[in-house]
């Protein structure tokens, strides 16, 4: 039985699920790179709003203003070295929002047959 959750338009077409890891106040994260957007070195937030209680950052990048989602549920929000733009669809509606990251590590990938990859993929189908 497959343990993999690719899209069938593309499962056929690659062996290797490549992604990227992040790390944030040490939580490590990994996103796929189907759906990552941009990387950001040293940004700046615009300003900074309050949703369900927790504190987000706003980053205008050209028209879109993308909000960074604190990955932890509590603490304090650090200036991070890195905002990783992750694209979403919803529908016909599409969006960005962004994940602090004090490290990034490029160029990981695993066969698409390892245990591992539904768990990294469904979060971003």
């Amino acid at each position: 039985m497959k343990s993999h959750s690719l899209p069938s338009s593309i499962r056929s077409l690659v062996t290797e699920l490549h992604f990227v890891q992040i790390r944030w106040q040490n939580v490590r994260l990994l996103i796929p790179k189907f759906a990552l957007y941009a990387t950001i070195s040293a940004p700046l937030m615009d300003r900074f709003f309050y949703h369900k209680g927790r504190r987000l950052g706003l980053l205008s990048l050209g028209g879109y203003e993308i909000p960074i989602l604190y990955p932890l549920p509590t603490g304090t929000w650090f200036q991070p070295r890195y905002v990783v733009v992750i694209s979403h669809t919803r529908d016909n509606c599409f969006g960005l929002y962004g994940y602090p990251a004090d490290e990034l590590k490029y160029n990981l990938h695993l066969d698409v047959e390892h245990q591992s990859v539904k768990g990294i993929v469904t979060p971003y189908l």
